[in-house]
């Protein structure tokens, strides 16, 4: 991995790798080992799998498990560190303590991006040409299973975590909360070097397919945004805001790059994920405009 970092022949013997659908799954004594994508198999007892898909799910406590009217929170994951261990590259723990800050009785689940090195940002690409439908099969699997409303769940996410969740609630018309989501790229891949090593993988500029979907469906697709961070706001603002979408500019001056944006938009995110999840509270802000 450090080596793909700063050598370029690496960085392409590893795209071809990953191209092929293998997973970086180990490095020891100079040696790296790659294991077939389909092929994986977790030991780790959190880690659940449906449709080739791994996720976890987080139950409420007992006491609230017969609360009328359950919700349930997905959450997409964010970039993972520079690790051989395809978990922590993959399934980074985002806003660990969420049930702190929301209704008793949610659900979460948490699904991992498990796709080429650190992820695919949940949307297809050359070696897996059937992710997106996947992913949707296993939400709505766990939706059913868990006995809960379509319009009691939201999709959640940060950066490379918020664009899966905008492009999949949009694709299966869910509320989303997306913070500071990445929808091109382009950007990545010109000016830091490949960073999530996207590059021949698929179309980098995300956003047209996320204005054609939000041509459909009627549930809110809200995204955070801070327009002091270019790198990711001058493509926010190519999103078709007059559908479902609606885009809340933070303006804060202190979240002045974008891996500050997130964690500097914790009172929003609480705020409006809060607002999303209870249908009354949704409806009563709407009339007020």
């Amino acid at each position: 991995m450090e080596l793909a970092r700063q050598n370029k022949s690496v960085h392409t013997k590893y795209l071809e790798i990953i191209h092929n659908d293998f997973m970086l799954g180990d490095h020891r004594d100079g040696v790296s080992y790659f294991t077939k994508r389909s092929q994986w198999k977790w030991i780790r007892k959190d880690i659940k799998e449906k449709n080739g898909i791994f996720y976890s799910i987080e139950l409420p406590e007992f006491k609230y498990q017969n609360l009328d009217n359950p919700k349930m929170v997905i959450i997409f994951s964010l970039l993972g560190s520079d690790s051989s261990n395809a978990g922590l590259r993959t399934f980074p723990v985002y806003f660990p303590d969420i049930t702190a800050h929301i209704f008793k009785g949610t659900t979460i689940v948490r699904i991992m991006d498990f796709n080429l090195s650190h992820g695919s940002f949940y949307l297809n690409t050359i070696n897996y040409p059937k992710y997106e439908l996947n992913i949707q099969k296993t939400i709505k699997e766990l939706i059913s299973g868990n006995h809960i409303l379509p319009d009691n769940v939201v999709m959640l996410g940060s950066s490379k975590g918020g664009t899966g969740a905008l492009y999949h609630g949009l694709l299966g018309n869910y509320k989303s909360l997306s913070i500071d989501p990445i929808t091109n790229e382009n950007y990545f891949v010109k000016n830091k070097n490949d960073w999530h090593f996207m590059l021949g993988s698929r179309e980098l500029d995300f956003i047209p397919e996320i204005n054609k979907l939000s041509n459909f469906g009627d549930k809110t697709a809200i995204v955070v945004g801070n327009s002091l961070v270019e790198e990711t706001y001058q493509d926010i603002l190519r999103l078709s805001t007059d559908t479902r979408i609606k885009v809340f500019d933070t303006k804060n001056p202190l979240a002045y790059m974008h891996l500050l944006v997130g964690p500097a938009a914790k009172i929003e995110m609480i705020t409006l994920l809060n607002i999303l999840l209870d249908n009354d509270l949704h409806s009563w802000l709407k009339n007020l405009e």
